[in-house]
C-alpha cells in the first residue's frame, strides 16, 4: 500500500501535526520524529508489519499524511482514528465521512475503509 490520507472537506486534517506526533508516539513499536516521518513496526496474530509515514503539514494543521507498507484493518483503523482526531467515533462511518483516501499505486480514490487497503486483501501489496 502507499497511500495520502487527505480530509474529506479539502481542508486540514482535525488532528493537529504536533497532536498526532504525540499520539502515536506512545505505541509500542513506533518511532516518529519531530520532522514528520515515522515508522510503525507492529506484530498481530504471529505476524509482522510495517506502516512508514510522513506527516504534511500547513497553517497548524495536517495537510495530508502519507502511508506506505502493510496494515491490517486494526492497524488502519488505529491511524485513521488518530488523523480525526475524534477517539469515540472509530467507525468506517466516522472515517468515510472524515478522510479521502488516494491510492498512488493505483492512481485512484479509495474508501477509508476499503478492504483492498489491507494486507493479504489486496494484490498489490
Amino acid at each position: 500500500m502507499f497511500v495520502r490520507v487527505y480530509s474529506a472537506d479539502g481542508q486540514s486534517l482535525a488532528q493537529s501535526f504536533e497532536g498526532f506526533l504525540e499520539r502515536v508516539g506512545s505505541w509500542e513499536g513506533m518511532f516518529a520524529e519531530l520532522d514528520g516521518s515515522w515508522v510503525w513496526v507492529f506484530h498481530e496474530q504471529e505476524r509482522r508489519y510495517q506502516l512508514d509515514g510522513m506527516v504534511y503539514d500547513r497553517s497548524g494543521g495536517i495537510e495530508y499524511v502519507e502511508i506506505k507498507g502493510q496494515a491490517t484493518e486494526k492497524a488502519w483503523a488505529s491511524i485513521c482514528n488518530v488523523l480525526i482526531a475524534d477517539f469515540q467515533r472509530t467507525s468506517p462511518d466516522a472515517f468515510a465521512q472524515h478522510l479521502r483516501v488516494h491510492d498512488i499505486e493505483q492512481q485512484c480514490w479509495r474508501d477509508a475503509c476499503d478492504p483492498g487497503l489491507f494486507s493479504g486483501q489486496d494484490s498489490q501489496d
